[in-house]
């Protein structure tokens, strides 16, 4: 933003930015590239630690799914037949 001084008022003027499209800068396969690289960067401990919080998100938004799919389903339930997509899932 800039501050102009006209005959004793301050005009302000917003100096606008050329839109920048993030597509042409980064895409799919440079963003994996990055990504390999800052693995590769990790100590095996904080792979590993990635991948458990990764693991429990995904059982986190199943459990909602669950969740609202059966809404009358108690707790138990609703681990019980997240249990069971997790074998089938191992199944496939």
């Amino acid at each position: 933003m800039s501050v102009l001084s006209l005959d004793s008022r301050l005009v302000t003027t917003v100096v606008s930015k050329p839109q920048i499209d993030y597509r042409k800068i980064v895409n799919a396969a440079a963003a994996l590239e990055k990504q390999i690289g800052r693995y590769r960067q990790m100590t095996g401990e904080q792979r590993l630690s990635i991948a458990l919080e990764l693991h429990e998100l995904s059982c986190d938004v199943a459990r909602e799914g669950i969740r609202r799919a059966n809404p009358g389903a108690d707790t138990a339930e609703v681990e019980r037949l997240l249990r069971r997509r997790l074998e089938l899932a191992r199944a496939q």
